[in-house]
């Protein structure tokens, strides 16, 4: 590493909140590209990452943070993920393997195009790429409230099938209804009931799953029930917001032919076929907006997975905080984040996706 230093939000052990300091300067090796940070996002997966749960780093020191937008050394403006370790996005700087970014177009503002990059990846892989979502095929999308959610109803609408949207926040179903959602679910109700009110808008083909634990426990019970044994279910597990755990009956693989996967980083969908996704930055379809507050940094309690769980994809504002500091950390995302400029964090942030 070298011997220049930059500002980033720093990782020492696993359960502990980052701390915003100096940090040796990445260099580019063969096959790499150094990238400037513009703005980053703070996402459930980065609250798992620093609790040890998920992408958990190998080794300490680590910089927080999977990805976020900023430009290459020849002034290319791009969305990266996956930084080389001990790097990550939220960061002055951070390097990345070659194709490991998507162009941003000019029209789209930094902090948009962060907080709209790792949902909108989750929900394109998982519908297009690992789904195989086809016009007049039915999906169920379990979360669809959440960023995410609400970018997977978008894109498997756009692609012709019918969109069932199951979530807690009955204003956001009503809003995806609105806007081409077929059918709207609240999740908020007794096993027996969600399980009736998921088999009514059955049979599927698609279950894309932010949810899991009792949410998907009652799917489980409703496809024994709809789903025609020569009709084969894909149900994509990418998160796990109401829950670790889930009890899968024998008899839901027995009388539906349910192909249970998880989604993560890697898999099928590559960078190059992810590039699809760069033109949705600029549309006004995919905009998110949302308000920033500031306080003095305060040491932080350690992230714990029922937070992570909570946390809503967002980005931060690149304007100045009350008091001056140094060069900026610009990440961060949902309520309660730790990452600011010059020893401030912004707070508050809840992106609203506009499909």
């Amino acid at each position: 590493m070298s011997t220049q230093q930059i500002h980033a939000a720093v990782l020492h052990r696993v359960g502990r909140a980052p701390r915003y300091e100096a940090f040796p300067a990445p260099e580019a090796g063969a096959g790499e590209a150094v990238v400037t940070v513009a703005a980053a996002a703070l996402k459930p997966s980065d609250r798992l990452m620093a609790d040890g749960v998920h992408y958990a780093p190998a080794s300490f020191p680590h910089v927080a943070g999977l990805d976020g937008v900023g430009r290459l050394e020849d002034g290319t403006r791009v969305a990266f993920f996956a930084p080389r370790a001990p790097y990550g996005g939220m960061a002055e700087r951070t390097v990345v393997r070659e194709g490991m970014w998507l162009p941003v177009p000019e029209g789209a503002d930094d902090v948009t195009a962060a907080a709209l990059l790792n949902p909108g990846m989750a929900a394109w892989k998982t519908v297009v790429a690992e789904g195989g979502l086809s016009a007049g095929q039915t999906v169920l999308v379990l979360g669809a409230t959440g960023a995410s959610g609400r970018v997977a109803a978008h894109v498997a609408k756009r692609r012709g099938a019918r969109v069932v949207a199951a979530g807690r926040d009955r204003r956001v179903l009503d809003e995806l209804v609105a806007r081409g959602a077929d059918a709207a679910i609240g999740v908020d109700r007794p096993h027996g009931e969600l399980a009736d009110a998921i088999a009514a808008e059955g049979p599927y083909d698609l279950v894309v799953d932010y949810l899991w634990s009792p949410p998907a426990e009652a799917l489980f019970d409703a496809l024994m029930r709809v789903n025609d044994p020569a009709r084969p279910i894909r149900h994509i597990l990418v998160g796990m917001a109401a829950g670790e755990n889930a009890t899968l009956p024998a008899m839901t693989l027995r009388k539906a032919p349910v192909h249970l996967v998880g989604s993560g980083r890697g898999g099928r969908a590559s960078s190059r076929r992810a590039r699809r996704l760069s033109p949705t930055f600029s549309t006004r379809r995919s905009r998110a907006s949302w308000s920033s507050t500031w306080r003095p940094f305060r040491s932080p309690a350690s992230p714990r997975r029922g937070r992570a769980r909570r946390a809503t994809a967002g980005s931060c504002s690149s304007r100045e905080p009350p008091s001056g500091g140094g060069p900026a950390v610009r990440g961060y995302g949902g309520p309660g984040g730790r990452l600011g400029r010059g020893g401030q964090r912004p707070l508050s942030m809840r992106p609203e996706i506009s499909l």
